[in-house]
């Protein structure tokens, strides 16, 4: 399970184990509008009031992959493809 927050912060939670906090993300410099997981299960994508989204790969300590800019405004919406890509 996953949440995004005002509070700049992805938070990563265990559903198997009381919902206990597996990772707080704090890349974000805004409010943190969406967070995904792809299908795969292997990346996290998030949407912010900072311009950005970031791709996270939970396989390898939750680095970022890539930060993507190009936005004027707030991202609000983001999905993954079936695919993963």
């Amino acid at each position: 399970m996953i949440t995004g927050s005002r509070d700049k912060t992805t938070i990563v939670y265990d559903a198997t184990n009381n919902y206990s906090i597996i990772k707080t993300l704090t890349k974000h410099t805004n409010t943190v509008w969406t967070a995904v997981f792809s299908p795969d299960g292997s990346k996290i994508l998030t949407s912010s009031a900072d311009l950005t989204s970031i791709i996270y790969d939970i396989n390898n300590d939750y680095n970022v992959i890539a930060t993507l800019r190009g936005h004027s405004a707030s991202v609000y919406s983001i999905f993954f493809n079936p695919d993963g890509t």
